[in-house]
């Protein structure tokens, strides 16, 4: 008989009750930094074992520069810690973004990053117009 089982192990068989769970319809929650976002589970069957695969639907909507955590600004693409902690600090120091564009404000956003936000993010008075107005121009 063999000892317990080895961390990596313990990590596997976790992660096999979790998939097991999530097909049976059980939702899972866990502690997390990053805000909850949406996925599409697919189940799919391999040399007869049945897998679910979670595919990334996005985040629940725009996310409004002014008024997000760092924590929420990381869930943009091109935006990580760094670069959410900069936003949040250029919005204490020279007030509220009254556009996406002046994302350009803080230092590592250019014209690239402006555009990857197309959609994502909102700021000013584009937190109150309809969806598909937020855009970089």
């Amino acid at each position: 008989m063999s000892g317990p089982l080895s961390e990596m192990q313990q990590r596997g068989l976790i992660a096999l009750l979790a998939v097991a769970l999530v097909a049976l319809g059980v939702p899972l929650a866990w502690p997390t930094r990053v805000p909850l976002r949406t996925y599409a589970p697919h189940v799919v069957e391999v040399e007869g074992i049945h897998l679910v695969a979670l595919e990334f639907l996005g985040p629940p909507g725009p996310v409004d520069v002014n008024r997000a955590t760092a924590v929420e600004l990381e869930t943009l693409p091109g935006i990580g810690p760094v670069l959410a902690q900069r936003i949040v600090e250029e919005r204490e120091r020279g007030g509220p973004f009254a556009r996406i564009e002046e994302l350009t404000r803080v230092s590592g956003i250019g014209d690239a990053t402006c555009a990857a936000l197309r959609g994502l993010a909102v700021a000013g008075e584009e937190a109150t117009e309809a969806p598909g107005d937020d855009v970089c121009q």
